[in-house]
């Protein structure tokens, strides 16, 4: 299993995210191979209604090393459940920063 973050801007046709101007997610990918996983997790992110852009960490993830108390244990028990798990951490940019 891999976690990838990523930057992302929301799609234009993203009515639910429209108010934001970008984000970091956090994508957990259930997949042997890192290649692959970064792809799966770039088609995840695609299908949230983001467009995915540069790589800002990558880790592999042993699963058996993720304790119950650990806070992204839910994150790695949905990816083994169904393949993926994002978390999407998405902000406005300040009237006042883009003066």
């Amino acid at each position: 299993m891999y976690l990838f973050t990523l930057t992302a801007t929301p799609d234009a046709d993203n009515e639910e995210h429209a108010g934001f101007e970008c984000a970091d997610i956090s994508a957990w990918i259930n997949f042997v191979e890192p290649v692959g996983a970064e792809e799966l997790a770039r088609f995840y992110i695609s299908e949230a209604g983001w467009t995915p852009g540069d790589t800002l960490a990558t880790y592999e993830i042993v699963e058996d090393g993720v304790a119950e108390d650990d806070e992204s244990f839910e994150f790695v028990e949905e990816a083994k459940k169904f393949g993926h798990s994002l978390l999407i951490e998405a902000w406005e940019v300040d009237d006042e920063e883009e003066a």
